[in-house]
C-alpha cells in the first residue's frame, strides 16, 4: 500500500489524473530506478476508491453536488 505522499509524488493533481494503471506502472518504474526490491503483488480491489482531494472544500463540493437527469413525460 503506498502512502499519500508516496502516491502524490507519483499523480500530483488533485483529483486523480492517471488511472491506476499508470499510477502502478510510474511507482514499478521509481522503484527499480531506487533499486528498492518490489514486494509480492496484490489483488486488485472490487470497488474504486473515491477521488483524491485537494481539500475539505472540494471533498465537500464533489460529494454535495446535485446531479439532474432529463426527464421525459408521456
Amino acid at each position: 500500500m503506498m502512502t499519500n505522499g508516496a502516491l502524490h509524488a507519483i499523480d500530483w493533481h488533485s483529483q486523480r489524473g492517471l488511472s491506476f494503471l499508470q499510477i502502478g506502472l510510474r511507482r514499478i518504474h521509481q522503484l527499480c530506478y531506487l533499486r528498492v526490491p518490489l514486494r509480492p503483488l496484490a489483488s486488485l480491489p472490487r470497488a474504486n476508491p473515491s477521488p483524491a482531494t485537494a481539500s475539505l472544500k472540494k471533498q465537500l463540493a464533489l460529494f454535495t453536488r446535485i446531479e439532474f437527469a432529463r426527464v421525459i413525460v408521456f
